[in-house]
């Protein structure tokens, strides 16, 4: 086990105990990652903001473990990494030395190219995260480019040159928010954020990539995880939704429909408590959720360590769910 990881804060040093214990082989390979990935903010002594300004999650840590209820041997999360110094505008030119201190494959030109041509349209919040995904043999890595939120043409047309057509929304705003790039996978996702979402807005947002007869199975999935019907109202104002979509081969396409978690369920205790019922219910593989997140058992602050959560679908797959939880600053 790496002894450097001793610089890390403590919800990090709390949570990776727990993570060596379920998964240390993947654990292992995570912290080497980190080390790489967060090595600025890990060696910085001064600047404590750093560990509670971060955009990536409500607590403002600038870490995110990810959870889906499909994929429970690999331990998946997504980091800031960035100087001390530095601004969102400058994350791009920090991913390619980062990824081959990683010795992961690095971004071509033409990508960075074009994701900078996109953020120089306005005001970014972020720049870029990096997310990990590590099993016990092997690492890999995805990127996340924050995209302006200006309804920018540039980044319009090459969304819909990708999708098709655009969704046909009369005097209604749907905006490009952040594109992934997952670098093992060769997939690019597009995620877009609306604002006091109707029920049925949802078809012909998942007509687009053909996916309408999967829209009926979605919709019952998040009622069933809701616990309550849909009719004419969704519960909140903000809703999110992402195609991931394949750059080669005849992979399907797959459809993700976010939201809060606490939007759905209420404070972290609520949701944890949801979580972990459904776990049972549907026999998902959530132990190490469960010790992970033991500290939250009876917290139901306002700010809320449970981020987006998120119903997803393909073309001949069943529906599954995902969430993402920054760690705890709770004692275990």
């Amino acid at each position: 086990m790496l002894t450097k990881t001793s610089n890390f804060p403590i919800p990090l040093k709390q949570s990776f105990k727990i993570t060596d214990k379920w998964m240390p082989e993947a654990s292992n390979r995570a912290r080497k990652a980190l080390e790489i990935i967060m090595q600025k903010q890990l060696a910085s002594k001064t600047n404590k903001n750093l560990w509670s300004s971060s955009t990536l999650g409500r607590t403002g840590f600038p870490f995110e473990f990810a959870f889906t209820t499909n994929k429970n041997n690999t331990l998946r999360y997504t980091a800031e990494f960035y100087t001390p110094n530095s601004t969102p505008s400058d994350r791009l030119d920090l991913i390619n030395p980062t990824l081959k201190e990683l010795g992961s494959p690095t971004i071509s030109k033409e990508w960075l190219d074009c994701i900078r041509e996109f953020q120089e349209q306005g005001d970014l919040k972020y720049g870029a995260w990096i997310g990990g995904r590590h099993s016990t043999l092997s690492d890999n890595y995805k990127l996340y480019f924050d995209i302006p939120n200006t309804g920018s043409s540039k980044s319009e047309k090459w969304a819909n040159k990708l999708l098709g057509i655009p969704i046909g929304f009369k005097d209604r705003i749907n905006l490009l928010d952040m594109i992934g790039l997952d670098l093992k996978d060769n997939r690019t996702e597009l995620y877009y954020r609306i604002e006091d979402m109707h029920p049925m807005e949802l078809l012909p947002i998942m007509q687009r990539v053909g996916l309408e007869k999967e829209y009926p199975v979605l919709l019952n999935y998040f009622q069933q995880l809701y616990g309550k019907p849909i009719r004419h109202t969704l519960p909140g104002s903000t809703f999110g939704y992402s195609y991931s979509i394949p750059l080669s081969g005849n992979d399907p396409v797959i459809f993700t429909f976010y939201t809060f978690a606490n939007t759905l369920f209420g404070g972290d205790m609520h949701i944890r408590k949801k979580i972990l019922k459904e776990a049972l219910y549907r026999n998902w593989n959530l132990g190490y959720y469960k010790e992970l997140t033991a500290p939250l058992q009876n917290l139901n602050s306002f700010v809320c360590h449970h981020g987006m959560a998120g119903f997803v679908i393909a073309k001949g797959m069943d529906p599954f769910f995902s969430f993402g939880i920054t760690p705890s600053t709770e004692k275990l």
